[in-house]
């Protein structure tokens, strides 16, 4: 599975948004998620709309057919520095 990394600035940049413009309208969000499947990403990383500081992982309806679910452990990494 291939998960765009939206934490990291080069991953921003690789789909020319600002971190600021992932928690924006609807329709900015889809653009970027079509971007992301066009370089053949499964899924994303992005900043949590609702929780400041939080981050959501987001999968594609087709990257569903290759995620594989781990032992569940509850986690709370930190993003990387920017």
């Amino acid at each position: 599975m291939s998960v765009l990394d939206l934490r990291r600035p080069e991953a921003r940049d690789a789909l020319g948004v600002a971190l600021d413009d992932l928690t924006g309208p609807r329709a900015s969000a889809q653009a970027v998620a079509e971007r992301a499947r066009s370089l053949g990403a499964d899924g994303m990383l992005v900043p949590s709309a609702a929780r400041r500081r939080a981050w959501n992982l987001v999968v594609f309806p087709d990257g569903f057919e290759r995620l594989g679910m781990g032992r569940g452990r509850n986690l709370h990494p930190r993003p990387p520095n920017d």
